[in-house]
């Protein structure tokens, strides 16, 4: 079985495989199924992006102003490759760091009963 890209033809199986949830964004995210043009049996929808998994700042009265550049220059840079979003990997307890994501518009992803996986292909 081989995967494609989504086309609009696709677009009303596509709806009835995620139940209507509104969760794909053509011309945002990577939309792949496989199955028959207007009739796929199956729908992945990947949205480039990236993921932060280290911001060290220090611990004085700079280090806010240090986060905020560091963010600012990373996503001018993703912007000028194409990445639209970011997964951001905090510690537990780390409220200031929670406080800090929360205030560049980052949503907490977890809900009760899912779980986030990041898969790092070799």
């Amino acid at each position: 079985m081989l995967a494609r890209p989504y086309q609009r033809e696709d677009a009303k199986a596509c709806d009835r495989l995620t139940r209507n949830q509104g969760i794909t964004t053509p011309g945002v995210d990577e939309i792949f199924v496989v199955g028959e043009r207007g009739e796929p049996g199956g729908v992945l929808v990947y949205r480039p992006g990236a993921y932060v998994h280290e911001l060290e700042c220090g611990t004085d009265r700079l280090r806010r102003l240090r986060a905020d550049a560091l963010a600012n220059y990373a996503v001018a840079h993703a912007r000028a490759n194409a990445l639209r979003s970011a997964v951001f990997l905090i510690r537990a307890g780390n409220l200031a760091m929670m406080r800090w994501a929360e205030s560049l518009g980052a949503v907490k992803q977890t809900d009760p009963g899912d779980e986030l996986y990041l898969l790092t292909p070799p």
